[in-house]
């Protein structure tokens, strides 16, 4: 007696693996659910991604800022020159100029946060005009804050200084100290002569 092949009998390949007939594929329901799996992984992984990318670049702002300040505080006391920072919060940038003038050709730093690799915005600062000085000493007048923007994400910068006392600081330059100290000298020098 012959007997007829059983269709769905695993039969072998040419490679020599079994093959079932009805299963040379995923099925669609099989498909559907891995699809679904991947996309709410997707909705749950995709913000940690955005918000840490934002975090990275609010971070590296910050710390920009902050060795843009150190660098020109070093560069007061090494020149006994005033600098000047001004931030212009509409445009996303600030610059360091040597001087209390802000002129082009004294402008040393021009520091654009919009631009690559920060991509944020320059939210604002609590300074009165958005300006401080860096005197001769080093010393950043008045201490202020900054704030910092990227995809929802605000961060403050705190910028340490002197702090702001309601009066203006008066800044002399070393050319200026020499002619306070001439004027001074000639000053008392009539003082000692009227009281003779």
């Amino acid at each position: 007696m012959v007997r007829a092949p059983n269709q769905h009998a695993p039969r072998p390949s040419k490679a020599g693996v079994f093959l079932h007939p009805h299963r040379a594929a995923f099925s669609l329901l099989e498909l559907v659910i891995v699809l679904a799996v991947l996309a709410v992984a997707s909705l749950i992984a995709v913000p940690s991604f955005v918000s840490a990318a934002a975090g990275r670049e609010l971070n590296a702002a910050q710390q920009t800022l902050l060795a843009d300040i150190q660098a020109a505080k070093l560069r007061a006391r090494r020149t006994s020159t005033t600098h000047t920072i001004k931030f212009y919060p509409s445009s996303n940038r600030y610059i360091i100029a040597e001087g209390t003038d802000i002129e082009r050709e004294d402008v040393i730093l021009t520091r654009d946060l919009a631009d690559t690799p920060f991509n944020l915005s320059l939210e604002s600062t609590t300074l009165d005009g958005d300006v401080a000085i860096i005197t001769p000493l080093g010393d950043v007048y008045p201490e202020f804050d900054v704030d910092l923007l990227n995809q929802g994400t605000t961060i403050t910068v705190e910028i340490e200084g002197l702090p702001d006392q309601g009066a203006p600081v008066i800044t002399l330059d070393v050319g200026d100290i020499a002619t306070l100290k001439a004027d001074t000298a000639a000053a008392a020098s009539v003082i000692v002569g009227l009281g003779k």
